[in-house]
């Protein structure tokens, strides 16, 4: 499902924040500066086997803006694997950018015996017993910060550029497990959130250290 929103006017230090499919913005302004009125443009989609998402999927919750992944059956329409985000930002002000996904991973047992299934929701780190790999495939561009869950870009979105990356190119599978008593499926409800800020107001807005691009 694309997502298109242009000409998004900051005044003063505004940080915008994107989610794509199931996408919202949130504005917030931080303290009055006296700078230039600063512009971005940005587009996202969020595309399965490099087909972008129409919104009319059945694991595409509109109500909850929610996509499901699945991530056991690689035969599935919406099996991780098959999952990219490519952005598209032009920034009319000098401006940095992060984003962070937040996904929820459900592990459901079902027994052969009958009876109701179990779920479990649990960190992909716990769910797959303590693998330390991030379970998505994200740009080299990129860096974490362990202090908090967004992968920044390194660099520097200059005035009136024009940058696309794929944010993310596919994840890791989780390995369910069948037994003569059970098995399971596993399931991924997920979002992708974007900031683009100004440069120089990194420590106000995102409340980051000023040496975290050093």
């Amino acid at each position: 499902m694309k997502l298109k929103r242009s000409i998004l006017a900051l005044t003063f230090a505004l940080v915008l924040t994107i989610t794509s499919v199931y996408a919202w913005f949130e504005m917030q302004n931080s303290h009055q500066i006296d700078l230039e009125t600063g512009i971005f443009e940005v587009d996202i989609d969020i595309l399965l086997d490099d087909v972008p998402i129409t919104g009319l999927e059945s694991f595409y919750d509109p109500t909850n803006y929610l996509l499901e992944l699945n991530a056991f059956n690689p035969l599935a329409a919406n099996y991780i694997d098959r999952l990219k985000v490519v952005m598209t930002v032009t920034a009319h002000t000098t401006a940095r950018l992060r984003f962070r996904v937040q996904d929820e991973w459900r592990l459901i047992r079902y027994f052969t015996t009958g009876g109701t299934p179990t779920t479990i929701v649990l960190p992909y780190d716990t769910l797959a017993e303590a693998i330390s790999a991030y379970p998505f495939n994200v740009n080299s561009s990129f860096f974490s910060n362990l202090e908090d869950p967004y992968f920044y870009y390194d660099g520097l979105l200059e005035k009136d550029e024009t940058l696309t990356f794929t944010l993310i190119d596919g994840g890791l599978p989780y390995t369910v497990r069948s037994t003569e008593n059970y098995y399971e499926e596993v399931y991924i409800r997920f979002q992708v959130f974007l900031d683009v800020v100004q440069a120089n107001r990194i420590v106000e807005v995102w409340n980051v250290n000023a040496d975290l691009f050093d």
